[in-house]
């Protein structure tokens, strides 16, 4: 259950923020599939290389929060 209100949180903060930047006329469901294949490829690459893992997943949500701002 607490992943599921952390999930919530998150996807709540995703809405908010994303209707003031470059994603703010499309659909929320659009929205959601581009954060969700985004986060997958993060991971992806988090796990391939561990090494650099921290700077992937710190490169990847500078990049998200510039694109919806």
């Amino acid at each position: 259950m607490a992943g599921f209100a952390a999930a919530h949180r998150s996807v709540n903060l995703i809405r908010q923020v994303a209707r003031h930047g470059a994603l703010r006329d499309q659909d929320s469901a659009f929205v959601g599939a581009v954060v969700e294949s985004l986060a997958n490829t993060t991971m992806d690459f988090m796990s391939r290389d561990p090494k650099h893992a921290e700077e992937v997943c710190m490169s990847t949500f500078e990049f998200l929060w510039k694109a919806l701002r």
